[in-house]
């Protein structure tokens, strides 16, 4: 579980192809020192093990499910990722629940300045927006954030200096690829009234 306070950016040194998986080697000084082997680690929001670590690299496997469901398979040699360590009970939840599992690939479709802050907006996978809501929580490639504006698919939000300074979302630009999750409690409210509504509708013979 992790709550979407990113703590350190990466950089892939080297992709392993493995058949329809990848094997990803991170360079990251300030996390690899504290990462053990099977431990989890958010890595632009997807929830990956540890398989191997020195003091200043850590080694993570994707499996072909997930290269499904996110962008790392057009990832390569020197991109940036942002970076977490799970929480432990009794940590600060500065954030919200996230749990690194990605939900969809959306893209960046707006970046507007607005005063200090940049506005950025991602359109979604359209099965996303029923879990989203004005002023509710979002993850962006791990990026903890909050809803500020939704028309149709198109999810923005307002990102601060700190943020565009020590997280990926700074060096995005239009068209780019963006990991989401959405927030947990709205998906599973939402699953249990879909079941529930299905279940009405097959008890009624609709």
């Amino acid at each position: 579980m992790f709550t979407g306070i990113v703590t350190d950016m990466g950089v892939i040194k080297d992709i392993r192809e493995q058949g329809e998986g990848r094997r990803f080697t991170i360079e990251a000084s300030a996390t690899a020192p504290k990462t053990h082997i099977g431990q989890s680690i958010s890595v632009s929001g997807v929830c990956l093990t540890c398989v191997e670590r020195n003091e200043t690299t850590f080694s993570l496997d994707l499996m072909p499910e997930t290269m499904r469901h996110t962008f790392f398979g057009r990832s390569v040699i020197g991109d940036t990722v942002n970076l977490e360590l799970p929480m432990a009970l009794g940590d600060e939840l500065g954030g919200h629940l996230v749990y690194g599992h990605v939900d969809g690939v959306g893209e960046i479709v707006k970046i507007l300045p607005e005063s200090e802050a940049i506005i950025m907006t991602v359109r979604m996978p359209p099965p996303l927006v029923r879990y989203t809501a004005m002023k509710g929580s979002i993850a962006w490639d791990g990026v903890s954030l909050t809803i500020m504006g939704l028309d149709g698919a198109d999810v923005s939000v307002s990102l601060v200096q700190y943020t565009l300074e020590h997280t990926t979302l700074g060096r995005k630009k239009v068209g780019d690829p963006m990991h989401l999750e959405t927030d947990m409690i709205l998906k599973y409210l939402g699953t249990l009234y879909e079941r529930y509504a299905i279940g009405q509708n097959m008890e009624s013979g609709i």
